[in-house]
């Protein structure tokens, strides 16, 4: 079996489109190789910022004959139907057979033969139509208009059992061959290859590290040995290692000094400098704190240890940091309420208002919901949301807006605003993702609740709301950060509530009100399956979410809890059998005219079960009144019916002949579903 390897040699491709690129490429030939019927053992992709490819092993020199039957038209059907067919086949009539299909036919049906091509004849197809049909978030044209890359195409490797694979390029004038180019600066010279394990060796010694993977390792045992004699720690950040590692063929890590000037701004300020603009790494000491040393991951070795980079980097920071220093001294000479005044020119969303107007609507709603926040405090609530938006007006966040709601809590605890409001300014926005922290404070959770209620319901009352395909305004993860800041804090709201309350402030016609609420409920809860779906079996959540009703995200969990730790028990399958055969019943008889029951009629395996029946549901009463119903004892409860229930069916015949039996048997049942439906549907289990 033979190995293939392919490189596609460019300029610098954006290191945010490697790592899909890379994947794109070997999704793409599994799949051509799978059609073709071509076997493989493995495939593997890698990349630089300069070259992208990909080596196949396992691959036969030479596709597999193919056989095939092609069904023509009845064997009564008039003749130039059966000409059509045979000449689209090229084959003559006494080359076909005649077969029914089912009860129809006979059919002429042919067998096509079709001899396997050359491997490397195929696989060159495969780059053709590969590199003419690949898709980049954004290509260019160069030289021909009739071809697009992400950036410059200057060659192609391609080499099957060590032969150049034949590829041209007609719009470009480029060819494949069996050469490639080492590091740009280091080692830039042309290198002949012959296989897969002789390109990845010569390209290491000529500093081009060709697995992202590899340079991540190098990377980060860089960082260790660097920071191992310093006492210092990074500050991890798996986004940025990804980038730095698509950024450079041969990763240098070099240590830079931020200047003693700037260490009194915000430690977000600094980071945010170094990650976003720059790509640096922060480090932190032993006590926590923000070191003032930070990581380049440089492109090159220099004879002099990279002082010369180094320097440059720390000038180009200083000017970073500069701007910044100015932004915070310009912003803190006014108090941060002023910063509110140019938001009544800012617009929010066209058809929503401006930022002013938004943040008049999450007084309205703040003081509708106060009574569900009894320990905060009226007057915190109102300040905070006064100034929950201030600081995007400032300079810092216009220059720095990936720190929108930092920069407004550090304002507010420099000028000597209550610390409860400056946290719940900084932590409004969260959670921004499924990984980032939920508030905890109750202010925080208070305002964050609020803002994200009036977006959502906003966006949907506008008729704005995400397709299958599309979410402009992120609405999906708003709702997202509702359903968590809910759960997590374990808050007793009502979806329902919630929405009408925030809904309120705007002066809609009602009935289109009712109209947005009910596609609003409709898709957070589709986002309350998807976020419970990794603690939950689909048939649990269904079986809960079937019943309808007002949504409360903390009771359902609370009775999802219990009834997986009910179904995981030795009882609760064994109950799930015994309840379904009693439901099945139900449904085989219809509905019922009545579900009275006669006690007069009753056997004494009917006596029992009715008087556990009783029970059960005074039980429930009990279980199901508390403000946190104790849903593992209602669920204990019911499955206590179990027995009783198991000798009423073997020692009672439910469908008896007798109307008023059947009938008072049946509503024994009856009222056994009931009992349970209080619960969930446990049909769905």
């Amino acid at each position: 079996m033979s190995e293939f390897l392919v490189e596609l040699f460019s300029e610098e491709i954006p290191a945010a489109f490697q790592t899909l690129a890379q994947a794109q490429l070997a999704h793409t030939f599994e799949l051509k190789l799978k059609k073709e019927n071509i076997p493989f053992d493995t495939i593997k992709a890698f990349g630089t910022p300069r070259r992208m490819g990909m080596v196949i092993t396992g691959l036969p020199s030479v596709q597999a004959d193919r056989s095939e039957e092609r069904r023509g038209p009845q064997v009564n059907a008039p003749a130039a139907a059966i000409d059509g067919f045979l000449k689209s086949i090229q084959k003559q009539r006494h080359e076909c057979e005649e077969k029914y299909m089912g009860d129809k036919g006979p059919f002429l049906i042919a067998t096509l033969h079709e001899r396997g091509k050359p491997t490397a004849e195929i696989l060159a197809t495969f780059i053709k139509e590969t590199l003419e049909n690949f898709e980049w978030p954004k290509s260019m044209r160069w030289k021909s208009d009739d071809f697009l890359w992400a950036r410059p195409l200057h060659g192609i490797l391609a080499l099957f059992e060590g032969q150049v694979v034949p590829v041209k390029l007609e719009q470009l004038a480029i060819r494949s061959g069996a050469s490639t180019f080492g590091h740009r600066f280091l080692s830039p010279h042309r290198l002949d290859v012959k296989n897969y394990a002789d390109y990845k060796l010569q390209l290491a010694e000529n500093y081009v590290q060709i697995d992202p993977l590899d340079r991540q390792a190098s990377i980060r045992e860089q960082i260790t040995k660097l920071l191992a004699h310093k006492g210092l720690t990074l500050e991890e950040d798996s986004g940025l290692l990804e980038e730095t590692a698509n950024l450079v063929e041969w990763p240098v890590v070099l240590r830079g000094t931020i200047d003693k000037r700037f260490t009194s701004l915000p430690e977000e300020v600094l980071m945010t400098s170094m990650r976003v603009h720059q790509r640096y790494f922060s480090t932190r000491d032993s006590k926590g704190k923000l070191a003032s040393s930070f990581l380049i991951v440089s492109n090159m070795e220099t004879a002099d240890q990279g002082q010369q980079i180094i320097d440059g980097n720390e000038r180009v920071l200083r000017a970073r940091l500069s701007d910044a220093h100015f932004f915070w001294a310009q912003d803190m000479r006014r108090p941060l309420s002023d910063w509110n005044k140019p938001l009544t020119h800012r617009i929010f969303q066209e058809k929503l208002g401006t930022l002013a107007d938004k943040i008049e609507r999450l007084q309205k709603t703040s003081a509708l919901l106060l009574a569900c926040f009894p320990t905060v405090d009226p007057k915190q609530a109102e300040q905070s949301i006064s100034l929950l938006k201030a600081d995007l007006s400032t300079s810092m966040v216009g220059e720095f807006p990936e720190l929108q709601g930092i920069m407004g809590s550090h304002y507010a605890k420099a000028q000597g605003i209550n610390p409860n409001i400056a946290l719940a300014i900084r932590e409004h926005y969260a959670p921004v993702g499924p990984q980032d922290i939920c508030p905890k404070a109750d202010l925080s959770v208070h305002v964050a609740l609020v803002d994200k209620l009036d977006t959502l319901v906003g966006f949907f009352a506008v008729g704005l709301e995400p397709t299958a395909s599309k979410d402009p305004y992120a609405l999906r993860r708003t709702a997202l950060g509702i359903i968590r800041l809910i759960h997590e804090n374990e808050l007793p709201m009502s979806i329902d509530e919630l929405i009408k309350v925030a809904l309120t402030p705007y002066t809609f016609p009602q009935a289109k009100k009712e109209k947005a609420a009910l596609k609003i409920k409709a898709f957070i809860q589709d986002r309350l399956v998807v976020y419970l779906k990794q603690l939950y079996s689909a048939s649990l959540l269904n079986a809960v979410l079937r019943q309808g009703g007002n949504l409360f995200i903390t009771d359902l969990n609370l009775k999802l809890s219990a009834l997986k730790a009910f179904l995981e028990s030795p009882d609760g399958p064994d109950f799930i059998t015994v309840y379904k055969r009693a439901a099945n019943i139900l449904k085989q008889e219809g509905a019922l005219k009545t579900e009275e029951i006669n006690s007069q009629l009753f056997v004494k395996e009917e006596h029992n079960l009715f008087d556990a029946i009783l029970a059960t549901q005074t039980v429930l009463d009990v279980c199901l009144a508390d403000p946190t119903p104790h849903y593992a004892k209602a669920i204990q409860t019911l499955a206590s019916l179990k027995a009783p229930l198991e000798v009423f069916f073997s020692n009672v015949r439910v469908q008896d002949p007798d109307p008023l039996l059947r009938h008072n048997r049946l509503s024994l049942l009856k009222r056994i579903e009931v009992a349970c439906s209080r619960i969930c549907d446990l049909e769905k289990l």
